[in-house]
């Protein structure tokens, strides 16, 4: 038996590079956090590290919605009658 496709399957390559990136931010950012208690100078890097991680992960998300609202077109007609009839929102038509 072959099992049902998962939810990372479904998601498109920029919703995976965005959530790959939120992760690798958000290890990073607990790496930061550790390392103001070692080294100052260090830890100032890996917080623009983190940051720009997250911003990576905001701007491929967003990129991501935008196209998809671009590609998403509206009914036609004949479609919202089909569907219509389909619930039975429409008799006889």
């Amino acid at each position: 038996m072959s099992e049902p496709p998962g939810v990372w399957d479904n998601l498109s390559m920029l919703t995976k590079l965005a959530s790959a990136f939120f992760v690798l931010g958000k290890v990073v950012g607990f790496m930061t956090f550790f390392t103001f208690f070692v080294d100052l100078v260090l830890a100032k890097w890996m917080l623009v590290l983190y940051a720009t991680f997250i911003a990576i992960s905001v701007l491929l998300s967003g990129s991501q919605m935008f196209r998809k609202g671009k590609q998403d077109e509206k009914p036609t007609r004949e479609q919202v009658e089909e569907w219509a009839r389909e619930y039975r929102l429409l008799e006889g038509k």
